[in-house]
């Protein structure tokens, strides 16, 4: 089966969240065996959630290195804002 670009982008998206079925997994290997533009996209995708990954670990380490010079009200006013964000 040969996938269209379109399906391709599809298919590297779905991946990023859950494995995908050997059939879908195979035909997306081919497609990107043989195009450059949607190989280059999965390399973005997986720049940017390893860049998002990497922050997400300095906002902890920020927390943590803020939690041991504010007061215990500071920061649960902190908390509750930022769940709000969320």
């Amino acid at each position: 089966m040969l996938l269209s670009c379109k399906e391709a982008a599809q298919l590297i998206s779905q991946s990023m969240d859950h494995p995908l079925p050997t059939r879908w997994r195979v035909a997306l290997k081919f497609h990107l065996f043989i195009c450059r533009f949607c190989t280059r996209y999965q390399r973005q995708l997986l720049f940017m959630r390893e860049v998002l990954r990497r922050r997400a670990r300095e906002i902890d380490d920020e927390e943590s290195l803020a939690s041991t010079s504010l007061s215990a009200e500071t920061r649960q006013r902190l908390k509750e804002a930022l769940r709000r964000r969320k």
